[in-house]
């Protein structure tokens, strides 16, 4: 079993808090709403049907503002959700990886990187990004696809092949040790399919979440153990290394 050093993404984490604190508020003046217009029905006397009418259709008007709302704040906090199950997941399936490697878990090094995983061990050393996507994963020649259509994200191949670039050139400012960074695409939602199974794609590697513990198990070596220790040490410096193997 593979050590996976750091904790689950701090950011996810609490996005996903604050959607449920909306959720929560929203629910709460949809309550009072409903109160508030039943007392009001059973307070006072409306003297004409414009009355009636005008109250109606204040309270139906606040309906329809907590009601689409609530759709997006769903679909924005479904998003946060989403990645953090994913993560979890995938941080369970690192635990399956060959003891020879090493994980490193929510890896933040400069002003804009995060990268959700790194793996280091004899066969090389990895990042691997991870979606939560459900559907038919392909490639157009240009992007990877989703049930044929392109992601409506950012281009997800050129992140991944960008956060190796970076994490490459902090191993190498502070190790001095030149070794080429591969990136991983992992879909984790158990409806994710790949339509080729692995897809390579340049320097990039697409995989389902239950082909990595293989995917590293069938590397030949090449990183020395002087080496090796050199990154792991720089790596440990990105994250908390009193948290080990925490994936929740």
């Amino acid at each position: 079993m593979a050590n996976v050093y750091g904790k689950p993404s701090s950011y996810l984490k609490k996005m996903d808090a604050r959607y449920y604190r909306w959720h929560l508020i929203l629910g709460l003046l949809l309550i009072m709403s409903v109160f508030f217009f039943y007392a009001l029905l059973t307070t006072l006397n409306f003297h004409s049907l414009k009355d009636l009418l005008l109250t109606s259709g204040i309270f139906i008007s606040v309906l329809i503002i907590v009601k689409t709302l609530y759709k997006k704040l769903k679909k924005a906090s479904g998003q946060y959700h989403r990645g953090l199950k994913g993560e979890k997941s995938t941080c369970l399936e690192m635990l399956k990886v060959s003891p020879a490697y090493t994980v490193f878990q929510d890896i933040k090094f400069g002003r804009k990187s995060n990268i959700d995983f790194v793996v280091a061990g004899p066969g090389g050393i990895f990042i691997v990004e991870v979606k939560n996507h459900k559907g038919r994963v392909g490639f157009d020649g240009e992007e990877l696809t989703l049930n044929r259509k392109k992601f409506k994200e950012k281009n997800i191949i050129a992140q991944a092949r960008g956060e190796a670039l970076a994490l490459h050139e902090y191993i190498k400012k502070k190790t001095m040790v030149k070794r080429f960074v591969r990136p991983i695409l992992v879909f984790s939602n158990y409806r994710a399919r790949l339509r080729t199974g692995d897809l390579v794609l340049g320097s990039v590697v697409t995989v389902e979440k239950k082909e990595l513990p293989a995917l590293f198990s069938r590397l030949p070596r090449i990183i020395g153990d002087s080496d090796l220790e050199k990154i792991k040490k720089a790596l440990l410096r990105l994250v908390d290394k009193r948290q080990i193997n925490v994936c929740t």
